[in-house]
């Protein structure tokens, strides 16, 4: 997967984002919709997360160390999301 596919992948993202903000019942969402949102935002962030070790900034202290931490971010935020979508009445 290449750097442009995250990208479009985020553009996706925040496409749906900017339609549950303006969304004509924004009190009245469906669990499953921003479900939906939430999961590809996580599959993203994902993908990112493989391809960060092969991308360089040419700053050391990004290059290895934030990327580690991001990556390990990552990671517990998806263990997170799986823990909240098990609790969340009528998402699957």
């Amino acid at each position: 997967m290449s750097v442009v596919a995250v990208y479009m992948q985020i553009e996706i993202v925040r496409d749906s984002i900017r339609k549950l903000m303006n969304h004509r019942t924004p009190d009245n969402i469906q669990p499953a919709l921003v479900a939906a949102v939430a999961s590809g935002f996580m599959m993203t962030c994902k993908t990112a997360a493989k391809l960060l070790p092969k991308m360089l900034t040419e700053i050391e202290e990004y290059d290895d160390r934030k990327d580690a931490e991001l990556i390990e971010q990552i990671a517990n935020e998806e263990v997170l999301w799986q823990l909240a979508r098990a609790e969340w009445p009528g998402v699957t």
